[in-house]
């Protein structure tokens, strides 16, 4: 008599598989990847967006005192004085804004056809790695400011991310004086009769050695009178 023997299945009582591998779940308060990445790739859009911004109305800053000093020197070679000069081209460009306002409006208004806007450019691709991510914002890989920023950042878009920071914090420093950009010599006139003002001062102040009152108020009549006395020599 022969006896069959029953293969079991796998199965436990309930139906369910029997597995000694458990299914993968993930750590617990572990982050989500990709949550982190899109969080990382949101703040370097952010990031790219106030940087250009800033870089843009710097250069138009700049460029509009250019513009605006060389037509002025312009006018004066012309015959104009320098406040003749500033006085005519600010009402000109309050003119042309006034025209400008206009326009927009009758254009709102329908009275003008709004001409087709542009496409916007998608902005150049992201860096894939060290070398031209800090090309593409002017940082050197040997300034220490760069170097720490970027330390450890494997992932392209860390990396793109830390070298926007340092060039957007380089360009929030203050801008340069307009004095700095070519302007018109100042004109300045010394008051009449100061070189003669300052020798009566030395004389008095020499004759008053030892009275400090007298030497107090000669201090403070000729100053009012336009003399430096804080600069004056005593032979």
């Amino acid at each position: 008599m022969s006896e069959e023997l029953e293969v079991g299945n796998g199965n436990g009582a309930d139906g369910a598989t029997n597995s000694n591998v458990s299914p993968a779940k993930p750590i617990e308060g572990a982050p989500d990847q990709s949550q982190v990445l899109l969080k990382i790739q949101k703040e370097l859009e952010q990031t790219r967006n106030e940087l250009r911004g800033l870089q843009g109305r710097q250069d138009k800053e700049t460029s509009e005192v250019q513009r605006f000093m060389g037509e002025v020197k312009k006018r004066m070679a012309n015959g104009m004085s320098l406040e003749q000069a500033e006085q005519s081209i600010t009402a000109e460009q309050q003119a042309a804004q006034k025209d400008d306002l206009l326009f927009k409006i009758a254009r709102k208004v329908g009275v003008l056809d709004e001409s087709p806007s542009t496409p916007a450019g998608n902005g150049q691709p992201m860096a894939n790695d060290v070398a031209s991510t800090l090309q593409q914002y002017n940082l050197d890989a040997n300034d220490p400011d760069v170097a720490e920023a970027i330390r450890g950042k494997s992932n392209p878009i860390e990396l793109e991310l830390a070298a926007a920071k340092v060039a957007l914090k380089r360009e929030r420093k203050p801008v340069a004086d307009v004095s700095a950009s070519p302007s018109i010599p100042a004109r300045s006139t010394p008051p009449a009769g100061v070189e003669a003002l300052t020798s009566e001062y030395q004389k008095e102040m020499i004759a008053a050695r030892g009275n400090r009152t007298a030497i107090v108020e000669l201090r403070q009549k000729y100053k009012k009178l336009g003399v430096p006395v804080d600069s004056v020599v005593f032979q």
